[in-house]
């Protein structure tokens, strides 16, 4: 799991998984107890592993066995979950957070960065992203590695919790993520003033000689470099309304796939500008 050379993880969750992750683990994710039972059933399935049942069909064969199946997700954990959560909201309805499934995947460990906080295998706040269960030095999967802990466990069980959750809730990208509403197109265009504004003043700067140089670069490259930055600046306009509706943005922000500059692209059917 670790990599000797670079003393960090070199295996990670990725891709759809990792969109899942950061779905589930939002604030205002709640799921019923039937979806809540399934989810928890994925992550240390007995004998049907590889088949996916139905709720009905699943609470009438397994409405006894659902502690049974948390306590043999981690043998350590057999002393302290004996049970289910349970629900952050009894009322109208038992609903569990996101947060409270992902939490069955987890060891006993305290781990805290960015905004996320884990305290005794429970997620308390934060959501779960790249940085978090990624490739990076200093991520959960690092820590996890360096205690010792069971990775191929950990591995398995996000992946089926997040196959599980992505198909009950269901994920697809649209034209309509890339298209800008009218309130960006407004931004857009301002920005785009601005910036042409700022560019020409480096030109004047340039041709009237009273561009001061950076370190290590002639006045071409100084010129260069800062209208790199102009149009770099320009560039992040491209957040479209609220992020978490957008299914393009919630890769990006998961770090599964693409970037600002993939979706700025796409949505001015340009291809790159800058080498």
């Amino acid at each position: 799991v670790l990599s000797a050379q670079g003393n960090k993880p070199i295996m990670g969750i990725v891709q759809d998984s990792l969109v899942g992750a950061m779905l589930l683990t939002r604030d205002n994710v709640f799921i019923g107890v039937y979806d809540a039972y399934q989810l928890v059933y994925r992550i240390c399935p007995t004998g049907r592993a590889n088949q996916f049942m139905q709720t009905d069909q699943f609470m009438q064969m397994h409405k006894q066995q659902i502690p049974q199946l948390v306590q043999s997700a981690y043998p350590v954990l057999r002393a302290q979950r004996m049970h289910l959560m349970v629900p952050a909201i009894l009322r109208p309805a038992r609903l569990f957070t996101g947060k409270q499934i992902f939490s069955y995947t987890l060891p006993p460990i305290n781990y805290r960065r960015n905004t996320c906080l884990i305290r005794q295998g429970i997620l308390i706040h934060g959501h779960i992203d790249k940085k978090i269960i990624g490739t990076s030095q200093g991520s959960l999967i690092h820590i996890l590695a360096l205690d010792n802990h069971d990775m191929l466990t950990f591995f398995d069980s996000v992946q089926r919790v997040m196959t599980t959750f992505l198909l009950q809730r269901g994920f697809t990208m649209g034209i309509n993520d890339v298209v800008a509403d009218s309130a960006r197109i407004r931004a857009v265009i301002r920005c785009i003033r601005d910036s042409k504004r700022e560019v020409n003043r480096l030109i004047r700067d340039v041709r009237s000689g009273c561009m001061d140089r950076l370190a290590g670069m002639n006045v071409r490259e100084t010129f260069e470099s800062r209208v790199g930055q102009v149009l770099n600046r320009a560039r992040d306009i491209a957040v479209y309304g609220d992020c978490h509706a957008n299914n393009a943005m919630m890769m990006v922000m998961a770090g599964s796939k693409g970037s600002l500059i993939n979706i700025s692209q796409m949505s001015a059917c340009v291809g790159q500008q800058n080498v």
